[in-house]
C-alpha cells in the first residue's frame, strides 16, 4: 500500500508539472502573438491593406477598467481565437 502511495505521489506530481508547462506555453504564447499583433497593427495603420485576409489583424480592444487590451483578428476559426478575439463580417 505504501508503494502505491508513494507511486500515486510521483506521478500526480509529474502531471501537474505537465498541466503547469502547458499552461506557461500557452500564456507566453498569446503574449507573443499579441505583442506581434500589436506592431502589425500600427505599421497596418500607416500603409492601407486593400483586402482583408482570415487571421489578419484588424484592431484591438481596450478595456481600461479591467486592464484588458485585446487584438482583434478576421475568422473565427479556433486557430484564429486561440490568441486573438475574432471578427465575423
Amino acid at each position: 500500500m505504501k508503494g502505491f502511495l508513494r507511486w500515486l505521489q510521483y506521478t500526480l506530481f509529474a502531471l501537474a508539472v505537465v498541466l503547469l508547462g502547458a499552461f506557461a506555453y500557452g500564456k507566453a504564447s498569446s503574449w507573443m502573438f499579441q505583442r506581434r499583433a500589436n506592431t502589425a497593427l500600427e505599421t497596418a495603420h500607416a500603409t492601407a491593406t486593400p483586402r482583408i485576409e482570415r487571421g489578419d489583424v484588424i484592431g484591438r480592444v481596450d478595456v481600461d477598467r479591467l486592464g484588458v487590451s485585446v487584438v482583434v483578428v478576421e475568422g473565427a476559426e479556433e486557430g484564429d481565437l486561440a490568441h486573438a478575439a475574432g471578427h465575423l463580417i
